[in-house]
């Protein structure tokens, strides 16, 4: 099962909240419990989901 992305259209796994490619969490899924993963690029200012390790942007490393 997938979902596809509504900013990039790629098609990601069901279990992930973000998109691989452009870090836009899935709308179906409950925000309340995801959010506190979400990280602000300290360079770019992108906002980040919680599983990305580098801005999908810049790819500038969490700084948490």
């Amino acid at each position: 099962m997938s979902w596809k992305c509504l900013r990039c259209h790629t098609s990601n796994d069901n279990n992930k909240f973000y998109c691989s490619k452009c870090s836009y969490r899935d709308p179906e899924k409950n925000e309340a419990h995801y959010r506190w993963k979400d990280w602000k690029c300290p360079k770019c200012g992108t906002t980040n989901g919680g599983g990305f390790k580098k801005c999908a942007k810049c790819g500038t490393r969490n700084p948490t």
